[in-house]
């Protein structure tokens, strides 16, 4: 799995591809959250689930993540797009949504990218189709 974390006009972007693990979702869990932390306005993010193939997650690495997002230190209220366009993923989303709630953060889950970008407010043609490399 690869995850990149990738700051676009002001959105954080979080791509994942591939088989995701629960190693790799904490870690990415703490990646975001120092992200965060530089910034003096915490920007709203979106979280593109469209290229995992595969979950391999269990409760306990779900609870660690919901413990690691609950913590997060958000400046502001921020918007939250998570997209999924196959049921696996979509499902997926939902549980990070419930999840990974934080009362500063609003999330809904989208079927398609574009909507997801507006609804953050931005231009789906600013943005660029291929995931940014993994930092």
């Amino acid at each position: 799995m690869a995850i990149a974390l990738e700051v676009i006009s002001g959105v954080i972007f979080i791509r994942f591809t591939g088989e995701l693990t629960g190693d790799e979702l904490i870690a990415m869990a703490g990646a975001l959250a120092r992200l965060e932390s530089t910034f003096e306005v915490t920007p709203h993010r979106l979280a593109d689930f469209s290229q995992i193939t595969e979950l391999q997650l269990n409760f306990e690495t779900l609870n660690r993540y919901r413990a690691i997002r609950e913590e997060a230190l958000v400046k502001n209220p921020i918007k939250s797009a998570l997209v999924a366009p196959s049921d696996l993923q979509f499902g997926f989303a939902r549980m990070h949504q419930i999840l990974g709630s934080n009362a500063r953060i609003e999330v809904e889950v989208f079927r398609e990218h574009h909507a997801a970008y507006r609804w953050l407010g931005l231009d789906p043609g600013q943005i660029p189709a291929a995931a940014p490399t993994a930092p």
